[in-house]
């Protein structure tokens, strides 16, 4: 299918196309072609640094960028690279990527 009459929305959405699919001339009026997209990590200035008690539960709260579709988070150890911290019954990760750990 080739688009030839978009309404030059950038938004992923045509209000009226005109396409052609081999011979046939196709015209829609609401068509949604989504695009990817991933913003940068917001630049932390001043990190916290945590220091949990043992028997206290710990939050380290994420704030991951805007993303289509949306991303998957996970968090991980430094200088390890890409190791993934797992979850289980005493650490999870909520619907919003925030690492909970409970004691």
């Amino acid at each position: 299918m080739k688009i030839l009459t978009p309404d030059g929305r950038t938004d992923g959405h045509l209000t009226g196309s005109t396409s052609r699919l081999g011979r046939e001339l196709i015209k829609s009026t609401n068509v949604c072609l989504p695009g990817a997209a991933l913003e940068p990590f917001p630049t932390v200035r001043h990190p916290r640094i945590h220091q949990p008690v043992v028997g206290t539960p710990l939050t380290l709260r994420c704030r991951p960028p805007r993303s289509y579709p949306k991303a998957t988070i996970f968090w991980g150890v430094e200088n390890v690279g890409l190791q993934q911290i797992e979850t289980d019954d005493r650490v999870t990760l909520d619907y919003n990527g925030n690492y909970l750990r409970y004691e």
